[in-house]
């Protein structure tokens, strides 16, 4: 499979480093209208009303909407969720306005449009919510306690779904295990901080068709939205998704804003723009987990029992994919060890925080954690070095593909993976330094983590299917032309794109024009999730170019007077394989196609342009005779070792190593794939130590901008040491997996480990992030999860 040579520069890198992009906020319409949100100071209230008349009465002020109006108005938003997990009678809806009850502290509950953001601003000051305050819902205890309020009419508690994950017989190998252990670990509520927030801004053009550019990772699916919640046609609706300052999952479509300035672009025949201040942004979260976990284990360390209990607080219901990433996290269990005998019971519990969007990891950063912690905890309980507790644990390359009750885990070598990397982090000779530092105010702590990251998933039920469609245009001036149904979120995927489609038709890269995010230009896809853009998306575009370079290798021949097996092309030059000289560039050949048709034998009827949708293999989303399914076709994973010193006096914590080697299968551009690397580790980073969105105890958010919620900063991220392995899948076309979550889990619970290594509590309950105080708390012997939540960063 040719991917277009070696080394590539990003298409579009020079427009990024020099600043030339223009994201959602550079575009201000004339005659833009501006709206701002209403937002609840309150988590939980019963809505009585809202008066709007003074903040009409406010200079500028265009329009005031509430939401006893705005259901006359709009549809509601649709929850996707699997009914057989929820229980519902059919699926859940939810308001875009509140009408009779506010469910988390900023929830929008009114909007202003006005001439300025600031006369908005004003407006929205005099508008006046009468509410009566009810008790916060802040964890899924509170949420699940006898008597606790239902969030949602159509369900009868705050538990939205619910299941059970299960292989062979969990209860009977526990039972006969030789030794047991329990433990608990729980991640802090974080958010994916794109830098870019969302926003969009929306306008009825001449003809009558509203017109949407909106900060979004899935245009066509935010397209299907509005049609159903405005009564209008798809048709009648163009989404436009320019170039996005990151996504991480958070600007996927099913919250309320885009659609209310959609409403609002129609009522007043006006441009209406909306962006995200950061504190909204702060608003939406996700990874709020709690997980107990029991490991039945034998002597030399091999785990031959898993059970797990897993909660998630996915906050205010709300419409996006967020809520389904725990089912995804019991699913992945149990990630990639050889573990026959397992029991995953898991639940998504309501509250009343900001609603979850999806984030990157989707559940599978969680998964992670819990399965690390437990063989930590192994290896303590043994006294087996953790390195090699999964060594003697990860399944073996020849038992791969691995099929269980939720996955077909396709292929791999993990031993050599965990081999390379503890050769690339000098894992001896740090064991030896840690050895000869036992004692001291600064003790050195290191730790093992392996992922399993299942990519490309196909939700059925949802518009976020498996499968994508490209076009190929060739023309005279010899470029190409690709019309995809991905999009990027910053991530370069273009580029990958566009070496697939050079490679196959012998072209140069940089005449490969890559189109993305437009829904009246490009087929019908479901944008940037899950890692699938160049291992679906780019597939497509590959099988388009390989049917045109067909045509182009016979017109070649035909013009040339040679066999087409002896035709050639590289750079946009075909050419005869022989010392006769004969080639022609691709310009005047496809010249020749349009204008010589059927005068020239071997030319006639060929068409410049096609259309291909590819999925990969690997998916049942039907259950098979043993109610098994297949939601994801590949399985990247990786391994990491982290190295970190941990001030016992202060609880402060220094990342001094990261080490991860990686396997995505086929990789089509190394540069790409490394920088998806690197940023999913220091978003590993961030887990483990700083991020972390917290609560006031009457349920007001108190992370409402980067002095509260911490980011990682340059010199807390150590560089990383990085290899790769490859093992294609057998499952894709082009062997591919996707590369865009791996490193996310696998590196924060290295990091974890790394931790309790250095302050000798490998088996104590963990809750990230691992904050100084929540260090000492360990340190003090302090075992209770919800203490530790008590201990704000």
């Amino acid at each position: 499979m040719d991917a277009g040579g070696g080394a590539v520069r990003r298409l579009d890198g020079d427009r990024y480093v020099r600043g030339r992009i223009r994201y959602l906020d550079d575009e201000v319409p004339d005659g833009c209208l501006h709206l701002v949100f209403v937002r609840s100071v309150h988590a939980h209230a019963l809505l009585r009303g809202v008066r709007t008349a003074a903040a009409l009465a406010e200079p500028g002020v265009r329009a005031v909407l509430a939401g006893v109006e705005a259901a006359e108005q709009i549809g509601d938003l649709v929850c996707l969720l699997p009914e057989a997990l929820t229980g519902a009678a059919g699926p859940l809806m939810l308001p875009c306005l509140p009408v009779d009850r506010i469910r988390y502290a900023g929830e929008p509950v009114a909007l202003v449009v006005a001439d300025t953001e600031e006369a908005a601003r004003r407006g929205a000051a005099q508008v006046v919510v009468d509410a009566e305050p009810l008790p916060p819902l802040l964890d899924v205890d509170a949420a699940t306690a006898p008597g606790a309020p239902a969030q949602h009419p159509a369900l009868p508690g705050n538990v939205v779904m619910a299941g059970v994950v299960t292989e062979g017989d969990a209860a009977a190998a526990m039972a006969a295990a030789p030794a047991t252990v329990e433990g608990e670990v729980a991640l802090g509520r974080g958010s994916a901080v794109p830098l870019e927030p969302r926003g969009c801004v929306a306008r009825v053009d001449d003809d009558g068709r509203l017109v949407v550019r909106a900060a979004t990772q899935q245009p066509h699916g935010l397209r299907a939205d509005l049609a159903r919640q405005l009564g209008l046609p798809e048709s009648d609706i163009r989404v436009v998704a320019p170039p996005l300052g990151g996504g991480f999952g958070f600007k996927f479509p099913g919250l309320p804003e885009e659609p209310l300035t959609c409403l609002m672009a129609r009522r007043l025949r006006r441009p209406v723009r909306w962006v995200e201040t950061r504190a909204e942004a702060l608003l939406v979260g996700a990874r709020d987990y709690r997980a107990r976990y029991r490991v039945g284990f034998d002597p030399s360390g091999r785990v031959t029992a898993l059970s797990v209990d897993l909660d998630a607080d996915v906050g205010a219901l709300c419409a996006t994919p967020g809520p389904i990433m725990p089912a995804v996290a019991a699913a992945t269990f149990p990630s990639g060890y050889d573990v026959t005998d397992l029991e995953v019971r898991w639940r998504a519990v309501m509250t009343t925080k900001g609603p979850w969007n999806g984030a990157r990891g989707f559940g599978k950063e969680a998964t992670c954690l819990v399965t690390e912690s437990a063989m930590d905890h192994v290896a303590a309980a043994t006294g087996l070095d953790p390195a090699e507790v999964r060594r003697r644990n990860l399944l073996r390359s020849d038992q791969l593909p691995r099929r269980t009750s939720t996955m077909t885990i396709d292929s791999g070598d993990y031993h050599r993976a965990l081999d390379m990397v503890l050769d690339l982090a000098g894992y001896d000779d740090l064991r030896a330094r840690q050895s000869a530092r036992a004692e001291g105010v600064e003790r050195l702590g290191i730790g093992v983590g392996f992922e399993l990251t299942p990519e490309g998933i196909d939700y059925a039920g949802s518009l976020s299917r498996g499968f994508e469609t490209a076009t190929v245009r060739l023309d005279t001036s010899g470029h190409a032309t690709v019309l995809t149904g991905v999009t990027s979120p910053g991530t370069g995927s273009e580029t990958a794109i566009a070496q697939l489609v050079a490679g196959a038709l012998g072209l140069p890269v940089d005449s490969v024009r890559v189109v993305q995010g437009d829904t009246d230009r490009t087929p019908f896809g479901s944008g940037s999730f899950s890692s699938r853009a160049v291992m679906t998306g780019g597939t497509a575009a590959w099988l388009a170019a390989r049917d045109l370079r067909a045509g182009l290798d016979a017109s070649a021949a035909a013009l040339l007077g040679a066999d087409v097996e002896a035709i050639r092309a590289a750079d946009g030059l075909f050419r005869v394989d022989d010392d006769s000289g004969r080639a022609i560039p691709v310009g005047p050949l496809i010249s020749a196609v349009r204008t010589l048709g059927s005068a020239l034998p071997g030319v006639e009827g060929l068409q410049l342009e096609s259309t291909r949708t590819y999925g990969p293999q690997n998916l049942q989303s039907i259950p098979d005779q043993n109610g098994r399914l297949q939601q994801y076709p590949t399985y990247s994973y990786s391994v990491h070792v982290a190295a970190v010193r941990v001030d016992v006096e202060t609880g402060t914590v220094t990342v001094e190593r990261l080490a991860a080697v990686h396997d995505c299968g086929t990789v089509i551009n190394q540069d790409l794939v490394d920088a998806q690397l690197h940023g999913a580790v220091a978003m590993g980073v961030g887990i483990a130590l700083y991020e972390e969105e917290g609560f006031a105890p009457d349920g007001t958010p108190t992370s409402s901008d980067f002095k509260r919620y911490l980011l990682p900063r340059r010199q807390d991220v150590p560089r990383l040491e990085s290899a790769h392995l490859v093992s294609p899948s057998p499952f894709t076309e082009l062997g591919t997996k996707g590369a865009g979550e791996g490193g996310v889990g696998g590196s924060a619970a290295a990091i974890a480990g790394a931790v309790r290594d250095a302050v000798g509590a490998a088996g104590h309950p963990v809750r990230t992030p691992l904050t100084p105080a929540r260090v000492l708390a360990v340190l003090d012997g302090v075992y209770d999860l919800s203490a530790l939540a008590e201990v704000a960063p």
